[in-house]
């Protein structure tokens, strides 16, 4: 085994988890363009290539303090993102802007711990009603339209 995936094996996966804690690159990934559900674990990223993942309908990542950019533009099936940086461990993520403005099927909503995160650009839809901001150890909100409880 070399370490390489045919393009046909890539294009079978439906969910992919890489939980390892070291991958700082995700070049192929686009590869994998029928994924719905991807868990990225507690790697340390700067980017990860989805424009090419259309199927995709849940992102989730931990511990991320190298993310500097995510583009989820492509991605208009998303409905579920639970992303999260660690800032009491490494450092603060460096990205600044998160535009959700094209996924318009979100339900679910988490975005934790990105301290350095000041424009955020939400969906205009009537699909989200589960939201979730956590800044450095203070709640920013919780919002769940489902039985409006605000914290």
């Amino acid at each position: 085994m070399n370490g390489n995936i045919l393009n046909s094996d890539a294009q079978a996966v439906t969910s992919l988890i890489i939980t390892g804690n070291t991958v700082t690159n995700f070049t192929g990934l686009e590869a994998f363009v029928n994924v719905v559900t991807l868990n990225l674990g507690p790697n340390p990223f700067a980017t990860v290539p989805l424009t090419t993942l259309t199927s995709l309908e849940s992102l989730q990542f931990t511990g991320n303090d190298m993310l500097n950019s995510l583009d989820l533009s492509q991605n208009i099936l998303l409905n579920n993102l639970n992303i999260q940086s660690n800032t009491s461990v490494i450092g603060e993520a460096p990205i600044v802007t998160l535009n959700l403005a094209n996924n318009i099927n979100l339900i679910n909503l988490r975005i934790n711990r990105f301290t350095n995160l000041s424009n955020l650009i939400l969906p205009v839809t009537t699909t989200l009603i589960d939201m979730e901001f956590f800044y450095k150890c203070n709640w920013i909100f919780y919002l769940n339209w489902n039985d409006f409880w605000w914290k």
